[in-house]
């Protein structure tokens, strides 16, 4: 049962490898969702609080805009967007069985390493002139 299988509406699904397989990536994935739902909720924990003590006082308000607006300012971070992000990818991967969004979480090891995006960003640079050569060829 390796091979693609086609479902009563047409849609051709992958089928796993083996059981093992499954497994491992369901874990994986599970483990991925516990640990980064646990870095965010740890980092808001400490960025929130911080963040509305820093703040200025605007006149005679409420601590609930002032803790609204450094919630806000916290999750409006880059990482905060990117683990956010991901999380809900991997999320929607093990929930919808769509096992292939899964490899999206190869791209968090990027965001974790400095040495990783440069070489990353080695990478992408000269592939911008080659995709504007080859639109270049194309359209000539």
């Amino acid at each position: 049962t390796n091979a693609p299988f086609a479902s009563a509406t047409g849609h051709t699904h992958l089928a796993w490898s083996s059981l093992t397989t499954e497994r491992v990536a369901v874990g994986v994935g599970g483990l991925y969702i516990a640990c980064t739902a646990l870095w965010l909720v740890l980092t808001a924990c400490i960025k929130v609080p911080l963040t509305a003590l820093h703040q200025k006082d605007r006149g005679k308000q409420s601590r609930w805009p002032k803790n609204m607006r450094a919630f806000v300012g916290c999750f409006s971070q880059p990482d905060m967007v990117w683990r956010s992000l991901l999380l809900g990818v991997c999320s929607t991967a093990l929930c919808l069985q769509l096992p292939f969004m899964l490899t999206f979480l190869v791209l968090d090891f990027f965001c974790q390493s400095a040495r990783l995006a440069t070489v990353l960003a080695g990478v992408i640079a000269p592939m911008r002139s080659v995709l504007m050569t080859s639109i270049g060829a194309t359209i000539v």
